[in-house]
């Protein structure tokens, strides 16, 4: 067990950690999303800064951390490697999310983490996942803030679990998603303190709002 899960937070960090919003910019399009917009390496300065095509392929991508690092334990115990163990998933789910937050190959400067988040969120529940995104995307066509509707869902998470523990049962247990939800929402929070304070005073960029930029 201890090599399984030594093995499951390194291969999460490791690939929470490629900065797929700085390969893909920099490959296709020969843009640095780093030096424009917020200079946040994430698929919403990706977008405003490179282009629906990018964002959205760099979205998925980061999204996919998620997925690898909740998905592999379980992974791992459908083939009988290890047993069913929802703290693996957990911290599958986090080693993830503080790769994209803090990659070792950026000197540990990295994204967000709202799309790997919601990636580990889809993999450990989908149906609290269907909840969670009906009230991003609410909040997010609302007010035409993808950091405000990240801060504001992730801060509901805990509640939004708590109100469907019933659906829980056939994949992580609630304390464990409550551990999980709390730690994430405060991930989340702190990466996003800029924005928060663009927030306030006005400056903050609204969804699809383009920035002008100059290839490399």
């Amino acid at each position: 067990m201890n090599f399984y899960f030594i093995l499951i937070i390194l291969i999460s960090y490791l690939y929470g950690s490629i900065p797929f919003s700085l390969i893909i910019p920099k490959t296709f399009w020969n843009i640095d999303p780093r030096n424009y917009g917020s200079g946040n390496i994430g698929a919403a300065n990706v977008l405003r800064t490179t282009g629906t095509v990018a964002g959205i392929i760099c979205y998925l991508l980061d999204f996919s951390k998620g997925l690898l690092g909740a998905g592999l334990p379980i992974l791992l115990s459908n083939f009988g490697y290890i047993k069913e163990n929802h703290w693996l998933i957990i911290f599958g789910a986090l080693a993830a999310i503080i790769g994209h937050c803090w990659p070792i190959y950026l000197k540990f400067r990295g994204g967000k983490g709202v799309a790997t988040a919601m990636g580990s969120i889809v993999t450990i529940s989908p149906k609290i996942f269907l909840f969670f995104i009906i009230i991003y995307l609410i909040i997010l066509f609302s007010f035409r803030y993808t950091s405000l509707a990240g801060i504001m869902t992730f801060a509901l998470l805990p509640l939004i679990g708590y109100l469907i523990k019933y659906f829980l049962s056939n994949r992580i247990g609630l304390s464990e998603f409550l551990i999980f939800s709390m730690i994430t929402a405060i991930v989340i929070i702190w990466q996003h303190q800029s924005n928060i304070k663009r927030l306030l005073n006005g400056t903050e960029r609204r969804l699809g709002q383009k920035v002008k930029v100059d290839k490399l």
